[in-house]
């Protein structure tokens, strides 16, 4: 798959007609960001040389040359709706299904996980696989870039319930955090990597300093198993989810709990904050997510659509929208401010277990147990 900018602008209106353009051996996609549209044409390639392509669309005529797109002429027209958008690749390689993915912070790479404890790490343009690591003997829950985006770390589980950070680099363990009784779900580094967040089927979180791997922290409050447990992004809460239908934040400097938000009539699998830590958002086992207040623990929005349980929620960058990902194997991205389901992504032949956007905010991973994370390209109103 090519991705190349693209010249042209309507002759009558002299607006750009679209800003960029992808094209593989079967579909020409091609996105307008001012009118927030997206078209997918099903086209037929004539080759005349290795060099150059002729495609007709609608009246248009593209000439693609190695590197290079150019638009001659064109009578596509804008849409005025968001369609759903089409899937940009798959990342094709792991043996089993895979539990996790995250974007570098430069949205250049994908890091995901799978069952067999094998890390890959890819190219997203092209989907290329560029590492693996696969000395890990412990299951791996969480991994994440170092600042510069060149180093690995994640976290792993073992059958003794201690949690390691391993440097996938060097397969060097360089802490581990020894204190749960029961099975760990969740683990997670905090924004400044000097705290790691663990959750646990012994119905606590626990928050532990990386440096010396001693508990700072132990959350009690939750009378079912922890799911998952996020940090504020600024460091100074976290939330957690727990099968007891609650969502709780805590302050992290004293491990006191500061709301308790209930209303969900299912588990609850996940929770997040938006970026200005205003809001979290919950995902639930009753189809739905909710989008709460942080600082009084009022429920602000019902994101309502999904056909089956919802396993992940997560803000996009600039905090306007949420994205779930679900059991009834789609992923959606709602509008903060309304409610509203804007987007659907539809694709995966099974479950999701979550979906994250990239930093910048233009791209989604999703995580789905058919053993193939996805990147899909998200319209930007920048």
């Amino acid at each position: 798959m090519k991705i190349a900018p693209l010249r042209g602008e309507n002759r009558k209106t002299k607006m750009p007609l679209i800003d960029y353009l992808t094209f593989n051996q079967q579909h020409i996609f091609m996105s307008n960001h001012q009118y927030k549209s997206i078209t997918l044409f099903t086209i037929k390639f004539v080759i005349l040389n290795t060099i150059i392509t002729l495609v007709t669309v609608l009246g248009g005529l593209f000439l693609i040359p190695t590197g290079e797109v150019s638009l001659f002429c064109s009578s596509v027209t804008a849409q005025e709706t968001v369609a759903n958008i089409p899937e940009f690749i798959k990342l094709e390689g792991h043996a089993g299904y895979v539990t996790f993915a995250a974007f570098s912070p430069d949205s250049k790479t994908v890091v995901t996980i799978d069952k067999n404890n094998m890390v890959r790490i890819w190219d997203v343009l092209t989907g290329k696989e560029l590492q693996k690591f696969s000395g890990h003997t412990d299951f791996v829950l969480f991994a994440a870039f170092s600042g510069d985006g060149e180093t690995v770390f994640t976290i792993a589980r073992n059958n003794d319930n201690v949690a390691r950070i391993v440097n996938t680099s060097t397969g060097k363990e360089l802490q581990k955090f020894k204190g749960h009784s029961r099975y760990l779900f969740s683990a997670v580094f905090s924004p400044d990597a000097k705290m790691v967040a663990t959750a646990s089927g012994d119905r606590t979180a626990r928050i532990w300093e990386v440096s010396t791997g001693k508990e700072l922290q132990k959350l009690e409050g939750h009378t079912y198993s922890v799911y998952s447990v996020t940090f504020s992004p600024d460091g100074k809460m976290v939330i957690t989810a727990s099968g007891d239908n609650t969502s709780r934040i805590w302050d992290v400097p004293t491990g006191k709990e500061l709301h308790k938000l209930e209303g969900d009539t299912g588990w609850v699998y996940a929770a997040a904050f938006s970026p200005d830590c205003k809001m979290v958002v919950t995902a639930n086992e009753d189809k739905s997510a909710r989008i709460w207040e942080t600082a009084t623990g009022k429920e602000l929005q019902k994101l309502e659509g999904h056909t089956d349980v919802v396993r992940s929620a997560v803000f996009s960058p600039d905090g306007k929208t949420v994205l779930t990902a679900s059991m009834d194997k789609t992923a959606r991205i709602w509008d903060v401010e309304t409610g509203k389901e804007l987007q659907k992504l539809e694709g995966h032949p099974q479950s999701l277990r979550s979906a994250t956007f990239s930093p910048d905010g233009k791209m989604v991973v999703t995580v789905c147990i058919d053993n193939t994370p996805r990147i899909w390209n998200i319209l930007s109103d920048k």
